[in-house]
């Protein structure tokens, strides 16, 4: 599946693969997401791909993140720099 122009898809693994419940309150995607999209100033794209590095981390590699659509030529930040 494709998204529509403007609209960005993240998932924590693609479809029938593993995703880690994790050991503690939060998978290890939820943890790394709430960590990257916290910090002031993070840009979207670098805080999925910092995401993306983390789970990979935590899970040995076994959980592969996924981001689909077209990003929009600016930056995008939820918590300004």
């Amino acid at each position: 599946f494709e998204p529509p122009n403007g609209i960005l898809l993240a998932q924590s693994t693609a479809a029938g693969h593993y995703a880690s419940d994790g050991e503690g309150d939060l998978s290890p995607y939820a943890q790394a997401l709430i960590n990257a999209l916290r910090e002031p100033g993070m840009e979207l794209d670098k805080a999925f791909r910092r995401v993306s590095a983390e789970v990979a981390v935590a899970t040995k590699g076994k959980q592969v993140p996924i981001v689909r659509g077209n990003w929009p030529p600016q930056d995008i930040h939820l918590i300004r720099p």
